[in-house]
């Protein structure tokens, strides 16, 4: 509404005010303020000169933001490429265009940070602004100026934000913490984006703010950016949230010494407010909070997974805007409303990093605790390769299917140092075995845990068990389960005193059923047993000896030297008490004398027969 002279000075003639009171009705327009004026600087002979904006109907304790022009130019200049009018009109905010003398800035003295404080006493008097919040930008030499500004009066300003301008030399010294927002294009070919001569380049300079603020070593990338403009070529870097700080780097890739204005990248100005209006002084920055619900650290799934992804997300004082899912560096979704959530689908096997990003009402963001999940394929064999028994099974060719289906293992990733480089995408603890046959190792295996492999057994019967194991410690056992029923509990795991020092540890007449079955392995109620493999063997039956009516005469049975004669030529085949074959031949001896003192047992077609090797 716009009240017109006319009017004003009807009503007044028809009431018969006073004439100091169509003054004050005069001043208190409806319209905007925007005026070219002067200010006096303490200590400064000459007035100096500014350009004010207020939007209409301006009410008290309303931002401030000061905007100052380059080298050589002036503050029309300013005011075309800032067009600070536009974010003023909306935000209800004072702006101010000042004039540095001869076209300049003093960006090392006292001499325009005194001008500045002047221009804000005077804002205070005549609208009444919030002086927590005073806002500093400037383009180029402007740009240089607010790092002034920062390093004298940073009681004053409540953020800063230059634009294509940076001191050359080293110096930052704020009294406090100092919110940043910097816009730079990366073919300045006048500020240079890159270290250029006695220019320090962007990023080095920013570095020196992050580490005087105390922020995050790494910030967060966002590219393209702003991110609902797809062909942007902008990238926006996020340091926060510092020491009541945060610092923020908008590039903008191949534009050189100006603002940007691009309506398909970056408006320069939108930036830097929706950057200032976060900060006050004396309050620390409010960011929103954010954590994922859904789903649980180390979760697994089997493909193809379906995963729902759902988080909580509150602001202080504000708002959130939307929620956005990421897995490690790439987005998968987001949502604009709570409860946030999103679903993931046909989630394929690998291994995920999931972070949820929660953005506020005026910009702020703020980052989930990561949470790790798994997706794997079916149990299944390993290498689709079904164990055969009788037969040995390496432990380390547990089957594919991962933590919680295939296996059990209490703690993500492998324990065991160095790492190898197998079967590198689980949970289990393998090592590198120096046992016979070299290979890996079941390796600190803890109580409880539990491995399965998918084996077939050849025929139903009787079969001899022989664990490779390594302990250095007593009271170790594990226990053997198949199709979820027990064959074979406590077997006792005898001290070898060292890691990879290896015995076997044997289980005899362990009966079992033809067919396909799903064997488990599961460590006792003590940790840390070693275990390389298994073998089962098939017992020989039939052992008896027979009294056969032939010429075949077996002696001398036992034997010292190994040496047993049969008294004819014959084919014969020698098992160990495992019931493996050690030894065969056509011909009227058996010669065992390489072997150790034990049972062995000898098949011919004549008969079986138990040979004693003493």
């Amino acid at each position: 509404m716009k009240i017109k002279l006319t009017n004003v000075f009807s009503l007044i003639i028809s009431k018969g005010t006073t004439f100091s009171l169509l003054t004050s009705l005069f001043l208190f327009s409806f319209s905007a303020i925007s005026q070219t004026t002067t200010v006096s600087v303490p200590g400064q002979t000459n007035p100096r000169t500014i350009f004010v904006y207020a939007p209409s109907s301006i009410p008290q304790n309303r931002p401030l933001v000061i905007s100052m022009h380059g080298l050589n130019q002036d503050i029309n200049y300013q005011k075309g490429q800032a067009k600070w009018e536009l974010v003023a009109d909306t935000a209800k905010i004072v702006v101010v265009y000042p004039a540095g003398e001869g076209n300049s800035w003093d960006i090392n003295g006292t001499k325009d940070t005194d001008f500045i404080l002047a221009i804000i006493e005077s804002m205070v008097t005549r609208f009444g602004i919030d002086r927590n919040k005073v806002y500093v930008s400037g383009f180029s030499m402007g740009g240089m100026m607010c790092y002034n500004v920062a390093n004298k009066i940073a009681n004053k300003v409540a953020a800063i934000g230059p634009v294509s301008g940076y001191l050359f030399g080293n110096t930052v010294a704020s009294s406090r913490p100092m919110p940043i927002i910097h816009v730079h294009g990366t073919a300045d070919d006048v500020v240079h984006y890159e270290p250029f001569n006695n220019q320090q380049g962007v990023v080095a300079m920013l570095q020196k703010w992050r580490t005087w603020n105390q922020c995050p070593a790494t910030g967060t990338r966002t590219t393209p950016y702003p991110v609902n403009k797809p062909t942007s070529k902008s990238v926006r870097e996020y340091w926060g949230p510092c020491k009541n700080s945060e610092v923020e780097l908008i590039s903008l890739d191949g534009k050189g010494h100006w603002h940007s204005n691009d309506a398909a990248g970056v408006i320069t100005t939108y930036e830097l407010w929706r950057f200032f209006r976060r900060h006050s002084l004396g309050s620390s920055i409010v960011l929103p909070t954010v954590s994922l619900s859904a789903p649980a650290n180390n979760a697994t799934y089997t493909i193809p997974a379906s995963i729902t992804l759902s988080a909580t997300a509150t602001k202080t004082g504000g708002s959130i805007s939307k929620v956005e899912f990421y897995n490690g560096t790439t987005k998968l979704g987001e949502d604009i409303s709570s409860p946030y959530s999103y679903s993931w689908t046909n989630v394929a096997k690998g291994s995920y990093t999931i972070t949820a990003v929660a953005t506020d009402n005026v910009g702020g963001k703020a980052t989930s605790t990561a949470v790790n999940i798994k997706v794997n394929i079916p149990q299944g064999p390993y290498n689709g390769i079904v164990h055969s028994i009788p037969g040995t099974i390496q432990a380390e060719e547990f089957d594919s299917g991962g933590n919680g289906i295939a296996y059990n293992d209490d703690s993500p990733g492998s324990s065991v140092t160095p790492a190898i480089s197998f079967r590198t995408d689980e949970d289990v603890d393998l090592e590198t075995c120096t046992d016979a046959g070299g290979g890996y190792n079941l390796g600190l295996a803890t109580s409880g845990e539990w491995l399965e492999y998918t084996v077939n057994v050849a025929s139903s019967g009787n079969y001899n068990l022989n664990l490779r194991v390594a302990c250095n410690g007593d009271g170790r056992t594990v226990n053997l389960s198949m199709d979820g029923s027990p064959i074979a509990g406590n077997i006792a795991i005898p001290n070898t005193t060292g890691w990879q020092t290896w015995t076997n540890k044997t289980m005899n007449n362990i009966p079992l059923t033809a067919g396909q079955h799903v064997l488990r392995l599961t460590i006792g109620t003590s940790s840390y047993v070693n275990i390389n493999y298994l073998t089962f063997s098939s017992i020989i039956t039939g052992l008896e000896e027979k009294s056969v009516e032939s010429s075949l005469q077996l002696f001398p049975n036992p034997s010292l030297d190994g040496y047993f004669y049969l008294g004819l030529t014959a084919q014969w085949q020698v098992y160990n008490a495992m019931g493996e074959l050690i030894l065969q031949g056509n011909d009227n001896k058996v010669n065992l004398s390489d072997y150790a003192s034990g049972v062995y047992f000898l098949e011919t077609k004549y008969g079986k027969f138990k040979l004693l090797r003493q």
